[in-house]
């Protein structure tokens, strides 16, 4: 089979798995939007392998959010990763801390969320190399059939638009009925932790970081008990006791984050890139936020990384500003307990490297976060 590349308006990608699916192809699929990058190796058909960039869709992530491993447990396991040159999966099977058909299972679901992530996409690109390969991990492999993962985009797409009614908006948060649960959640479950996450007054999204979930995993499971009445929707959106910045203006923001950049101001400039992209995201954005991580990134990296660091919360109460506001501001500022370095900080949140130290910048710089000696 040759090589084939071209655009997802042209040839959405529900036809492209058709087409793929149908070839029996083998080889390697990429995936381009904006900042994301997806990579699916295919043998026969199958999907073997898959890889992103985006966080949420980490193995990690993933063992995280079902609760197979701890924040610590991924911790250590990653820096042993570092040493030993080996595949997460393999550390976290050979040290005894996820039975291996229970890793194999989480591979295979991400693999399957890995592309109907991709088929929500507005536009994008796609190349497919028949003679390219990826690393697979050896003794953890897993076969998901292409057209499997096919035939569930029409269901996924209609659950989304049925939960997007009773969901539009990520700021919303939620009222929990424990009178309408059939059953309490199980101690430790994820419904419990969930649950606990709601009542403190969470966001959804802020709740989705919390439990380093994927949108559609948790905003379905939350449909679910919002049919049944047990959850509704508050209509005035937490603020930790401040109004949340105004999104109805992205190209003002955008205006600020390019003044911002020009004058070198580069901590401002991402606040402002990051509240554009949080209220419309878009190509010029995407790019936007993508060169100031190439131009102050590696300043970051060098300040924060090089040397072991840790920061805590100031004692004084200053204000939340605009990306204090915002659901990832507010789960890393709730990850700062003057014991995790920023390191471990950077590697347990579901949120892009450059993203958590430019956060974690700013708020130094507003005074919410001190560094330690």
């Amino acid at each position: 089979m040759r090589g084939l590349s071209g655009d997802l308006k042209t040839m959405p990608l529900p036809e492209l798995m058709d087409f793929l699916s149908r070839h029996q192809a083998s080889g390697k699929l990429t995936l381009e939007d904006r900042r994301i990058r997806k990579q699916v190796l295919l043998e026969q058909a199958y999907v073997v392998n898959a890889a992103s960039n985006l966080p949420r869709e980490f193995l990690g992530q993933f063992l995280i959010n079902l609760g197979h491993i701890t924040e610590e447990q991924f911790d250590l396991a990653f820096k042993k990763q570092q040493e030993e040159r080996r595949f997460l999966g393999q550390i976290l099977v050979a040290r005894g801390l996820v039975p291996i058909k229970v890793m194999q299972s989480v591979l295979a679901l991400k693999a399957r969320e890995t592309l109907l992530e991709a088929c929500t996409w507005a536009g994008g690109t796609f190349t497919f190399d028949p003679d390219a390969t990826l690393p697979k991990e050896d003794g953890l492999q897993v076969r998901v059939a292409l057209a499997d993962i096919e035939n569930e985009v029409a269901f996924r797409k209609k659950a989304w638009e049925q939960i997007l009614v009773a969901f539009p908006r990520g700021d919303l948060t939620l009222e929990l009925d424990r009178s309408h649960l059939v059953s309490p959640p199980r101690p430790g479950s994820l419904d419990e932790k969930m649950f606990a996450l709601i009542e403190s007054g969470q966001t959804l999204e802020e709740v989705a970081l919390h439990l380093h979930a994927t949108r559609f995993f948790l905003f379905n499971r939350l449909y679910a008990y919002y049919q049944v009445g047990a959850l509704s929707v508050q209509r005035t959106p937490a603020s930790d006791g401040a109004t949340a910045p105004s999104l109805s203006r992205p190209s003002q923001f955008i205006r600020q984050a390019q003044a911002a950049r020009a004058e070198g101001r580069f901590g401002d400039a991402f606040a402002a890139a990051w509240l554009a992209q949080e209220a419309a995201p878009s190509t010029g954005t995407a790019k936007l936020l993508e060169e100031l991580e190439a131009e102050w990134g590696p300043r970051l990296v060098d300040h924060f990384l090089k040397a072991p660091l840790v920061l805590m919360r100031t004692t004084a109460k200053a204000p939340l500003r605009d990306v204090g506001r915002c659901a990832a501001g507010r789960y890393l500022l709730s990850r700062v307990d003057g014991k995790r370095s920023v390191a471990q900080i950077v590697r347990i949140a579901p949120l892009r490297d450059f993203e958590t130290l430019a956060f974690l910048s700013q708020f130094i710089a507003q005074g919410l976060l001190t560094q330690m000696d």
